[in-house]
């Protein structure tokens, strides 16, 4: 049996639906970038983070600065 909210979601508009999805992308694409900031204390947050970071569908710039962050770390 179907849900409300799925119901809710089939009938916007397709422009409404796309604007969600976008908004709940750039949502969490800001709740990696936290968890970032959080996960330089210990290798397991780094490491549970970058394989985060690499599913499919995530920002590679997202990566990109995490794996800048790691090297500028390592040079200090």
């Amino acid at each position: 049996m179907p849900k409300d909210s799925d119901n809710l979601f089939h009938s916007m508009s397709e422009k409404a639906r796309s604007y969600l999805k976008r908004m709940l992308r750039n949502l969490r694409c800001i709740v990696l970038e936290r968890a970032a900031n959080n996960a330089q204390s210990t290798d397991i947050s780094r490491h549970n983070f970058e394989i985060a970071i690499s599913a499919p569908g995530n920002q590679n710039s997202l990566r990109q600065r995490r794996i800048a962050t790691t090297r500028s770390e390592e040079v200090e």
